[in-house]
């Protein structure tokens, strides 16, 4: 399946957090393109912003089988319940387009989501 995944971090060091996720993706993937990293504000009035990325894979994985492994590596980067109580996101990563189907149509509409996936489509003719 062809999923593009929204990435984003507002805790330092950002762009480590997003080469790692990048890396792991990598590694999972059997092809992979990203956009280049570019910040946005936090929704709600947050304090910071956030550094963000989308990245295109292909993967056998199912869409929850996929989404299980994203939320293990939020977690394996520090995302837990400590880190959410205070507003930290070591990274945030979320499948919003599988195949051809918005799985979150949210993400989809807003601005961390679509710099990058505009980029993408202009770059790589996805979707």
């Amino acid at each position: 399946m062809r999923y593009v995944i929204g990435l984003g971090s507002n805790c330092e060091p950002r762009e480590l957090h997003l080469i790692n996720a990048l890396n792991r993706l990598a590694a999972l993937a059997d092809s992979i393109y990203s956009s280049t990293h570019y910040e946005s504000p936090a929704l709600g009035g947050g304090k910071s912003h956030y550094l963000n990325a989308v990245a295109e894979i292909e993967s056998s994985l199912t869409p929850d089988q996929l989404n299980a492994w994203l939320k293990r590596m939020e977690l394996d980067e520090g995302r837990d319940d400590d880190a959410r109580a205070e507003g930290r996101v070591p990274i945030d990563a979320d499948i919003v387009i599988a195949d051809d189907r918005i799985l979150r149509p949210k993400d989809y509409s807003q601005y961390f989501f679509r710099r990058g996936f505009e980029e993408l489509r202009s770059d790589f003719d996805i979707f």
